[in-house]
């Protein structure tokens, strides 16, 4: 269900996009830069993706917490959930390269 309202928000015009990776980022930090790209004149035409480590206790549960919460702030708000895998290293880079591959097989 979700997967059908992305592809929907995403075929339309885009002006900005961003990745906000987070592991182990306090919640409070997360809603601190929401709420100020939320303050933009133009942040509804922000699409937020925010990468997310499966490894993090509560990763997806903080980023409910927070799609919730801005939902009607942004274009869109989502987020990925990344396992990390043999080659790759724990924390935000992977995360980002994670969240950027998906984010582009929706463009694409």
């Amino acid at each position: 269900k979700a997967e059908v309202k992305l592809e929907e928000n995403l075929s339309k015009s885009i002006n900005h996009t961003f990745i906000i990776p987070n592991f182990k980022e306090e919640v409070e930090i997360l809603k601190e830069t929401l709420e100020n790209l939320a303050s933009h004149s133009d942040s509804k035409n922000y699409i937020v993706f925010l990468g997310m480590e499966k490894l993090e206790e509560g990763a997806e549960t903080k980023a409910q917490k927070l799609v919730s919460e801005f939902h009607d702030k942004f274009k869109l708000i989502w987020y990925t959930i990344h396992t990390l895998k043999d080659s790759e290293s724990k924390g935000k880079p992977s995360n980002i390269d994670y969240c950027a591959r998906e984010l582009k097989s929706h463009l694409i």
